[in-house]
């Protein structure tokens, strides 16, 4: 055997061959008769579904193919949401709009003029300009028309645009006489998050304009679909995750949708008519005769070596790739062509052929490269220099040859990141000993624990999130039971006082999994679990699931803990909580008061966890307008917290607000607005702007000057207060829902009763759905309906709403409540 060198400057030939597509014919053959009978006014849909590494992204560079040949006929783009990044409704619109102007030369004006006042929403710090919108490429409209504007407030956006559409060229002053006017009148009084909601609509807006003009048709790609519910999945909001983009595909109707991804779609749950317009796909492994084809395009040419591959495969393409590599790695080895016996015979043989075949170090950097679930420069440098692999750090790349390694996105320091096929990193773990398999988890565990030091509560970011998911996955593997409960609930604090109660969801399931199968539910641990678990939930709004977490396992809690517990007095806590915001008020009281009593004998009169739930016991009796019960509770919480945390803690803060709220509601409201300023400017200190306690003291302060006359400055805390509760509770939320009730009150005030009408309609409708409807609030906003149509003098509809108000509230209060 020749000596060879072991790098060069020339590709390897394992990097050169063309593996050509093959099969699939029926698919493409579909793919083209679907493309030929497009209708305009029709929904079309294609969902190929299968598992991974069965063939799905390379169909879909088939269908390109396919596309390319069809004499301009057509124009296409996608997304993939194998990027985390792109799984958000803005990013991947964006980026479709950015490809097909750079491809095809499509205007996206309206779309362009609503992500921009949609981001001069979201960052209202920065003034609206051409330098300060890097994301407009050169030559773009949007780019030029705000080239000559200067700095523009968001409010005064549209009239200078319609004005310099007007002075403009003779097709911009006919694209905004035509649709530019009647498309964004309002969309500088819309919320960041109602913008948000319609920039499908702006999108199609432009898409279908263009396509009538030019006479075109359109694909649009959705690779990975699986992946919008990664880390993500809420039972009961399964289908609020991809609400857009079934917004954006009856948006379009006429075009065609490739939707690919492990599994089939089920919008028909929500809507069965979908089932009228969505064609399913079901991927399989390649038959005999074309996996051969396919060995054959790619230069293997001995019809027994085809034979034992395609045994060994079974026909998925995954395997046969693989089986490809360790053709020509063997031949760039030993520079002959392999025999049968250099083959596998089981897909599980696969991997150790291919190994045989590889360079040592190639091999060994593999192998540390398959313990992380997605790796950077920076990670593959750590575990190349930390383990020794031997492979240079200038040849990243040239490793990444193989078809088993995908790149993933570029990372926030702007490195790209890779990850392994799912099934190669099974494989390569497999092969690795145990010891050398816990000192690479070690070393990852390491690698992201570190940077979870020292985080701040006002500045947790998405990276954060993420660091904590990845220090989690290698925790499991290096840490000891007690001690990996322990780590999981002190690391996750931080988020949870970050309100990134969302991003903790697959953490608790994983972790009350984990617990249950090491050491059973009738642990310390899974109470203890199920107890932070709880409130996640709660402060989700999540308040059924949370009940269903805790209510069945009471009674077995209450005896493994025993009753006089703190940890048990913190579930009952929870509960009690959870039980008011489900309207169930006498069971809420039963709860807290048993938590206070079983604080009061452990702890004393004078502890922060006391204080929680005399404060909450107190919320409820200002609700049931017991006032003589809630004040001198609020007033102790207040006192416990200010000596035991200090005056600019945020529990001090919060109790200032609860407090404040019954204030105003006993007519005291100058005390009640010094109170709220006061929490409103320790909250903004301890939390900063973006937390939900924040905008919990916003909506507590309009309240306050709704309720003195102030409706101009009451409008505007409220649509504050809305908004941020949008952006970090979500619409379907019981706290955002009483903001946008109260933002329904004021259009009433002023007198817009249709406006009042609409916004208690769709607050009531959302709140039914989620929470139920015989809770306080619905009789609240039935009341509010019932005085809307009174004022309109539809005395017939006033009287049913009121009626129906008043059942609630008596099934409720009783009939002696006032």
């Amino acid at each position: 055997m020749p000596i060879k060198p072991k790098y060069g400057t020339t590709k390897s030939s394992s990097g050169t061959y063309q593996k050509l597509f093959t099969d699939r014919m029926d698919l493409k053959n579909s793919f083209s008769e679907k493309i030929r009978s497009l209708k305009s006014d029709d929904i079309n849909v294609m969902n190929f579904f299968g598992v991974g590494g069965i063939g799905k992204s390379t169909l879909k560079k088939e269908f390109i193919k396919i596309l390319q040949t069809e004499k301009n006929e057509f124009v296409w783009s996608g997304t993939d949401f194998e990027t985390i990044a792109y799984r958000e409704p803005e990013t991947s619109l964006f980026l479709m709009r950015k490809e097909l102007r750079e491809k095809f030369g499509i205007e996206f004006i309206a779309f362009d003029i609503a992500y921009t006042v949609y981001w001069q929403k979201t960052h209202p710090q920065i003034s609206i300009t051409k330098d300060n919108l890097p994301f407009f490429e050169e030559g773009s409209i949007i780019s030029g028309l705000l080239s000559g504007l200067g700095g523009v407030p968001v409010i005064g956006l549209i009239p200078t645009l319609a004005d310099a559409f007007h002075k403009g060229k003779k097709h911009l002053k006919s694209w905004w006489t035509k649709r530019g006017q009647k498309e964004l009148f309002n969309i500088s009084t819309l919320s960041s998050k109602e913008i948000l909601d319609r920039l499908p609509m702006y999108f199609a807006l432009d898409l279908k304009d263009y396509l009538n003009s030019h006479n075109k048709k359109a694909v649009i790609f959705i690779d990975t679909y699986e992946g919008l519910w990664e880390n993500n999945y809420l039972e009961g909001s399964y289908f609020i995750k991809d609400e857009w983009v079934r917004e954006l595909v009856s948006q379009l109707p006429g075009i065609l949708w490739v939707i690919l991804g492990r599994e089939k779609l089920l919008w028909q749950e929500i809507d069965k008519d979908w089932l009228n317009f969505i064609e399913y796909h079901s991927l399989d492994g390649l038959s005999e005769n074309d996996s051969k084809e396919y060995l054959t395009n790619a230069g293997i040419l001995n019809e027994n070596i085809k034979n034992t591959i395609y045994k060994s495969s079974s026909g998925v393409p995954y395997f046969l790739d693989l089986a490809v590599d360790t053709f020509y790695s063997f031949k760039d080895k030993y520079s002959v062509e392999p025999e049968i016996k250099d083959f596998a015979t089981t897909q599980k043989e696969v991997l150790t052929r291919f190994l045989k075949y590889l360079d040592k170090n190639e091999i060994e950097t593999l192998k540390v490269l398959s313990v992380p679930r997605e790796w950077n420069f920076d990670i593959f440098s750590l575990l190349v220099s930390e383990f020794k692999t031997g492979y240079p750090l200038t040849s990243m790349k040239i490793l990444c040859r193989f078809s088993f390694i995908h790149k993933v996105q570029d990372d926030v320091n702007g490195y790209e990141k890779y990850k392994l096929h799912e099934l190669m990193r099974t494989g390569l773990n497999e092969v690795m000993e145990n010891p050398v398999l816990f000192k690479i988890h070690q070393t990852m565990y390491d690698y992201y624990s570190a940077k979870l030091k020292n985080l701040e509560l006002k500045n947790i970011v998405n990276e954060d999130i993420l660091n904590f998911y990845e220090a989690f996955y290698h925790a499991k593997f290096v840490l000891d039971y007690n001690t990996f409960f322990k780590w999981t609930i002190s690391e996750s604090q931080i988020f949870i006082d970050a309100a990134k109660w969302n991003s903790l969801i697959p953490v608790f399931e994983e972790l009350l999994k984990y617990i249950k199968d090491t050491k059973g539910e009738n642990t310390l641990e899974f109470a203890e679990a199920t107890k932070t678990y709880s409130s996640v939930l709660y402060n989700l709004g999540l308040y059924d699931r949370a009940i269903e977490l805790v209510e069945d396992k009471l009674n077995s809690l209450r005896e493994l803990l025993g009753a006089d517990n703190l940890s048990f007095s913190a579930l009952l806590n929870n509960l009690g909580a959870i039980y008011y915001y489900k309207g169930n008020i006498n069971k809420s009281i039963e709860l807290f008061e048993e938590s206070i009593k079983i604080r009061k004998k452990i702890l004393g009169e004078n502890d922060r966890r006391y204080a929680d739930t005399i404060d909450n016991l107190a919320i409820v009796y200002s609700n049931l307008e017991e006032f003589e019960k809630a004040i001198p509770l609020h007033l102790k919480a207040v006192e416990i917290y200010k000596n035991i945390l200090g005056e600019n803690h945020v529990h001090y803060a919060v109790a200032l607000n609860n407090l404040a709220h019954t204030y105003m509601n006993t007519g005291q409201s100058e005390e009640a607005k010094n109170l709220l300023l006061k929490s409103l400017k320790i909250v903004q200190s301890a939390v900063g702007e973006n937390h939900p306690k924040y905008a919990t003291a916003l909506h507590n302060l309009a309240e306050q000057l709704m309720f003195s006359g102030d409706l101009v400055n009451a409008y505007e805390y409220f649509n504050k207060a809305y908004n941020l509760r949008l952006k970090l509770l979500g619409k379907l939320h019981s706290l955002t829902l009483v903001t946008l009730s109260n933002i329904g009150i004021i259009h009433m005030k002023r007198g817009e009763v249709d406006i009042a009408i609409n916004i208690f309609n769709e607050t009531l409708n959302i709140f039914s759905s989620t929470v139920g409807n015989k809770h306080h609030f619905n009789a609240f906003l039935l009341l509010e309906l019932g005085k809307s149509y009174k004022a309109k003098n539809d005395f017939a509809k006033s009287k049913d709403y009121f009626i129906q108000a008043k059942e609630i509230y008596i099934n409720i209060y009783g009939e002696k409540h006032r």
